[in-house]
């Protein structure tokens, strides 16, 4: 009778181990799904090409929006003298994505023109905020 409650104790508890490995495959295989579909659905960025702070360039995801500007409450943070604390917003409206300047001091120039109100980007767009230059890309 021992025998019998050992042997059936010994298989479930490796039943249990295999079910356990299953279980862990079917998540790590469905992660790497879910991030997969991730980056897949980045539609645009932009790319921190130089500024005072940076030593090399940075790409910052857009979902949205995004808000620029020395404020620590903004998504990209430019700690440069000569950018207002919120200085610029890029946001989608319409599929298309576009800049704002938000009443900063020293303006914001996109392709080397001020941006006086909202200005459609296009992939390429060069983006001077302050020091900072900037370049918008789309997938």
């Amino acid at each position: 009778m021992i025998d019998l409650t050992i042997f059936i104790l010994k298989y479930s508890f490796l039943a249990l181990i295999y079910l356990f490995l299953f279980w862990l495959l079917f998540l790590i295989a469905k992660d790497l799904r879910y991030s997969k579909t991730k980056t897949n659905n980045l539609q645009a960025w932009l790319k921190v090409e130089s500024g005072p702070e940076f030593k090399r360039p940075r790409l910052l995801a857009i979902k949205k929006a995004i808000t620029i500007g020395r404020d620590e409450r903004n998504v990209l943070v430019l700690n440069d003298d000569s950018v207002s604390a919120f200085h610029a917003r890029v946001y989608e409206e319409g599929g298309r994505y576009y800049i704002e300047d938000l009443s900063s001091t020293n303006g914001t120039l996109v392709d080397k023109h001020m941006a006086a109100e909202k200005v459609p980007l296009q992939p390429g767009s060069n983006i001077q905020i302050g020091r900072n230059h900037l370049i918008f890309q789309e997938k």
